[in-house]
């Protein structure tokens, strides 16, 4: 635990552990707060060997007992200890500092801090006793290969070798790899569903919920300069200004003029659901109370576009581009009806939906040049925190997409809830607190909710054991799984 919050890649999911044990979102900015500074280079010594006892305060082992000092009560952080992933592992400390990784010191673990992948002790090995050991990563064709660790105490799991081939991104190759039993489970994306529907020997299992959703974020300080996805950076007809999504009539009149149904059932062919909020149904704070929602409404839409700017929107109109990540068709897709929706509204609305490559984008949305961010969010663990926090709160992962006047929108009407929300231990206290929540980002409306995930499983019939799980992006538990070929 120590070493994995002191090590803490910066985007990397430990901050799941800072939080409840420093009270911080990051170890830097925990040592920035401690030194009062406003960036981590600038942290002497001292706070620096402050920093590290801190993380060993919080964490300590007195006997065979582990024990945790938290810096605040935090409901769900058992539920996130017992969670089967990589920011709770405990390794052996001894192998660990024979691999050359950090050696316990607290005067020496910023030599570790936030390495690249590839410098990381564990990039290219495993250390560890689950059921399952790394036998080759085989990187140029994207394949892991798997053996059964004969020793494990819950006994030896019952594949004994797993083959994760991630090498085979076409479609119709999977699925007559499948179909020949060359490959025992395939991955199927929704529009390729009814292509699988009942393939002899296969079992498909469709619309199972995951607690997921998916999102258009939309970024109230644009960084307008030379920036071809605003035209003229001005509301003149030929672009929008940086700010023009902080006007919440603009952000209600977008959520009004896309299409949901339509979307649900003709693009992911109905598996996803309309989303009444940033939390999922499943979690508290969850409610489908009629009318609590956006729906496609091209009326409201357009009596918002007329209140935006003083009138001047629906007067002079705009211009914008939506991208799209090549090959996610389901995005472009989404990009075009929320095109379409609102392009039907005024001739003088123009909206352009463009692909590009994922390693292009990416910078480009790190430097806040996308008018708007098309997201995903998969639960880390099962409690709306995992999901109010990123949203809402003004430190939170995917409210940084929103620039400058958004983490300020979120400061103001969303820390506080989120905050209170964390710190409160009683159940029925805090869904009163996560359905505040949820409706003031009906309200305010932050993000575009495009819709709750679902997801689907194409294998042979021949493989049991299979159970869903509906936070787990492995989507397979191999040591729960068998193979009885009749």
């Amino acid at each position: 635990f120590e070493r994995n919050m002191l090590a803490d890649p910066v985007g990397g999911p430990v901050w799941m552990l800072i939080e409840p044990l420093l009270g911080a979102s990051t170890i830097e900015d925990y040592a920035c707060e401690l030194a009062g500074v406003d960036d981590f280079s600038k942290v002497n010594a001292a706070n620096l060997l402050k920093t590290a006892q801190a993380v060993m305060k919080a964490v300590e082992v007195k006997g065979d007992n582990v024990v945790f000092h938290l810096a605040q009560p935090y409901p769900p952080f058992l539920s996130i200890l017992a969670r089967n992933s990589s920011w709770t592992v405990i390794l052996n400390k001894q192998w660990m500092i024979e691999q050359g990784d950090w050696d316990g010191k607290a005067e020496t673990w910023t030599q570790w801090h936030n390495l690249d992948t590839e410098k990381q002790t564990l990039f290219e090995q495993a250390m560890g006793t689950g059921p399952y050991k790394l036998v080759e990563w085989d990187r140029s064709n994207s394949k892991h290969t798997l053996e059964a660790f004969a020793d494990y105490w819950q006994g030896p799991a019952a594949i004994k070798t797993v083959i994760i081939n991630n090498s085979v991104t076409e479609f119709n190759t999977r699925k007559l790899m499948l179909q020949k039993g060359e490959a025992d489970a395939i991955y199927v994306p929704v529009e390729n569903s009814p292509q699988i529907e009942g393939m002899s020997g296969v079992n498909l299992l469709r619309g199972l919920p995951r607690l997921s959703n998916v999102c258009a974020i939309f970024n109230q300080n644009i960084n307008a300069t030379d920036n071809e996805f605003v035209g003229s950076g001005k509301l003149d007809g030929n672009g929008i200004p940086a700010d023009f999504f902080s006007d919440l009539n603009i952000r209600k009149a977008f959520s009004y003029a896309f299409d949901y149904e339509a979307f649900i059932k003709e693009v992911v062919l109905g598996e996803a659901s309309v989303p009444y909020g940033v939390i999922p149904a499943g979690l508290n704070g969850f409610f489908d109370e009629k009318g609590f929602r956006y729906s496609y409404d091209p009326e409201k839409a357009e009596e918002y576009f007329k209140k935006a700017f003083n009138g001047e929107v629906w007067e002079k109109g705009f211009k914008v581009s939506l991208i799209w990540n090549i090959p996610n068709t389901t995005r472009k897709t989404a990009c075009e009806i929320l095109a379409a929706g609102i392009e039907a509204i005024n001739p003088k609305f123009k909206v352009e939906v463009q692909g590009m490559e994922w390693a292009t984008m990416l910078p480009r949305r790190r430097e806040g040049r996308l008018p708007m961010v098309f997201i995903g969010w998969l639960a880390d663990y099962a409690d709306p925190h995992n999901f109010v926090y990123p949203y809402l709160h003004s430190k939170g992962d995917l409210i940084t997409f929103t620039g400058e006047n958004g983490r300020a929108l979120a400061a103001k009407e969303f820390d506080p809830l989120v905050n209170a929300g964390i710190n409160e231990l009683n159940p029925e206290k805090r869904v009163e607190i996560y359905t505040k929540l949820q409706k003031k980002s009906l309200e305010l409306a932050p993000h575009l909710m495009l819709y709750d995930s679902c997801d689907r499983v194409a294998m042979k019939d021949y493989v049991k054991g299979y159970v869903f799980d509906p936070i787990c992006p492995a989507q397979y538990d191999f040591y729960a799984l068998s193979k009885t070929k009749e």
